[in-house]
């Protein structure tokens, strides 16, 4: 089993939305992706909760997209779960700074993770 970590600091998030977007056909597969795994619940979400689950799939899918930029050798394969997460961060004095956003992948090892 294989754990890729990502983590998005609050102080790069200018830079992600500066060095990476989805395109048009990106953004709307994600956002068609997102709709399907939910479509059986999606009635029953309150539309803040509809809200958070189109974002967290748009940030999810950008990130992704910037780790594939950046590491042109590094191939996700299908399938591979996925979870997001959002960490506060802090000053050492206990000043607020922001959400750290953590994108996690996990690879059965019979899938692998491959060198391009």
């Amino acid at each position: 089993m294989y754990v890729l970590e990502f983590i998005l600091e609050p102080r790069q998030w200018d830079a992600l939305g500066t060095n990476c977007r989805l395109t048009v056909d990106e953004f709307a597969d994600t956002i068609t992706d997102a709709l399907t795994q939910e479509a059986n619940d999606w009635h029953e979400l309150r539309m803040k909760d509809q809200i958070h689950l189109t974002r967290d799939a748009i940030l999810e899918a950008t990130i992704i997209k910037f780790v594939k930029q950046e590491n042109p050798l590094l191939v996700i394969p299908e399938g591979v779960a996925k979870s997001m997460q959002f960490v506060k961060r802090f000053t050492p004095e206990g000043s607020f700074l922001g959400e750290a956003v953590m994108v996690t992948l996990l690879s059965v090892q019979s899938f692998g993770w491959h060198e391009a």
